[in-house]
């Protein structure tokens, strides 16, 4: 890792893997394509530290997407209009368009069904219906996230995608 600007660092690897562990069971509130809790898809930088605070760090990832790392969230912000285009959860227990789950209640296979049309792509389901994308859960990894994205920001790699079968 190096740093990139002020107080910025660049990911060279897998040196927040622990950091993302959710701690306690904190209920995000997912509506799909607008926001996780209080931050909107398409707030600045600065609309996001008003909410949430200072982050516990910021750095770009392996796309070079600035990432703002909190307790159980990570908001990334779009390259081209700098505002929020994705949130990555890692708590347990969300409620998504104000239907609650829960990871240990096979999640996959309920977010899947609710759907209708789930896609694959580099090890990632992605569920264009819910505006979501889960991470860690076909390979059962301990590591799993769930991602809000906002509206068009992963149809450049649809066609790359494949149907998922559950």
């Amino acid at each position: 890792m190096r740093i990139v600007g002020k107080g910025v660092q660049k990911y060279s690897g897998g040196a927040y893997r622990n950091m993302r562990k959710p701690k306690g069971n904190e209920n995000m509130n997912i509506v799909s394509y607008k926001s996780v809790d209080n931050i909107s898809f398409g707030m600045s930088e600065e609309e996001v530290i008003d909410i949430l605070g200072k982050p516990l760090v910021q750095r770009y990832n392996y796309n070079n997407t600035l990432e703002y790392h909190y307790k159980n969230i990570i908001i990334s912000f779009s390259k081209e209009t700098k505002n929020v285009c994705e949130c990555t959860i890692f708590s347990e227990n969300i409620k998504i368009n104000k239907m609650e789950f829960n990871w240990k209640d096979n999640l996959l296979k309920k977010l899947c069904q609710l759907d209708g049309t789930p896609y694959e792509f580099s090890g990632t389901v992605i569920l264009f219906n819910l505006g979501i994308a889960l991470s860690g859960f076909p390979c059962g990894d301990d590591n799993k996230s769930i991602t809000a994205f906002c509206l068009g920001n992963w149809d450049k790699y649809k066609d790359k995608m494949k149907v998922f079968e559950i």
